[in-house]
Formats: structure tokens, C-alpha cells, sequence
């Protein structure tokens, strides 16, 4: 009786403690890029065939996902992406989802801005926590060694400094 006990309190503790399911995703959005870094070719890539919203929809409705609940969003740079705001708001509407972050070089600003903006209103209206990520490959002489052009080491401090204002008058 004792062993009985002691083998199911093991096994119960077990299924809590022990992950059968993800909990976290890295979904990566394209495998296209708009910087030119040395240090990663995938901007050489053309454009791959990417999962549509409805496609996405279909495969994180298997059971594999019930626990999913953390959602990150990556690429390439996922901002290149039309849909964006539509991956978001899948990811978004899935029960269980408590938060989305995206990681972006920033460099377009204007559509960086727009697609951020438009992201994070799909998720404060499902209740989602949202979150931003710049990726900066290095400063000055850095950045110059890593062959960017002085455009682009501007664009995602720009980006940043327009971000930082979108959150102050929210």
C-alpha cells in the first residue's frame, strides 16, 4: 500500500515537474533579411516559402501546443512580413498565450514603427503581454567593421527613440 502511494506521488509530481509539453516557441517569421551583416549570410537567401496565418492556426492546434505560452518571433527580420500582425494575433488568440515578444533589426523605420504598433494592439486586445527586441550588431567602428553603411547604425536608434515614444503617450 505504502509502495503504491509512494509510486503514484512520484509519478504525479513527475507529470508537474517534468515538461512533456513546450512552453515556449521560437517561431521564425522568414528567413529573409534587410541587413547585410557579415556575420550572417541570411540575407544571400531568397524568399522561402512561409506559413501562412491559417497554416500556423492548423498546426498549433495540436496537442503538442496545449501548453504553449510563451511566443517569440524572430527571422530573419518577421517585420519584412505584410501578415505580421495577422502570425501575432494566431499566436495571440491561442488559449494559454501570455506573452509575444519580437526581435527586429530595425532598420526600416517607418514599417518597423507601423508593424509594431499594429502588433501590439492585437495583443492588448487579447490580453497578451507584448514586448520589442532590437537587435544591434554592435556601435560605431563595430558596425563599420561588420560592413553596415552609417544609414542603417542610425535606423534602429531612431527606431528605439520613436518605440520609447509610442510608450510615453500610450
Amino acid at each position: 500500500m505504502i509502495y503504491r502511494r509512494i509510486k503514484y506521488s512520484i509519478k504525479e509530481y513527475l507529470d508537474k515537474k517534468i515538461l512533456r509539453y513546450p512552453v515556449t516557441l521560437n517561431f521564425m517569421a522568414n528567413d529573409i533579411c534587410n541587413s547585410k551583416c557579415k556575420m550572417c549570410n541570411i540575407w544571400k537567401r531568397k524568399k522561402d516559402k512561409e506559413l501562412t496565418p491559417e497554416e500556423l492556426e492548423n498546426i498549433l492546434n495540436d496537442d503538442l501546443f496545449k501548453n504553449l505560452s510563451n511566443v517569440g518571433i524572430s527571422g530573419g527580420e518577421p517585420t519584412l512580413r505584410d501578415d505580421l500582425p495577422d502570425i501575432v494575433q494566431v499566436f495571440a488568440k491561442k488559449e494559454g498565450t501570455e506573452s509575444i515578444g519580437i526581435i527586429t533589426n530595425a532598420i526600416q523605420t517607418q514599417k518597423v514603427i507601423k508593424q509594431i504598433d499594429d502588433c501590439e494592439a492585437v495583443c492588448a486586445k487579447e490580453n497578451v503581454n507584448f514586448n520589442v527586441m532590437v537587435s544591434l550588431d554592435g556601435v560605431g567602428h563595430v558596425m563599420m567593421r561588420l560592413g553596415l553603411e552609417k544609414v542603417i547604425l542610425r535606423a534602429p536608434y531612431r527606431s528605439l527613440i520613436m518605440l520609447k515614444i509610442m510608450q510615453i503617450y500610450r
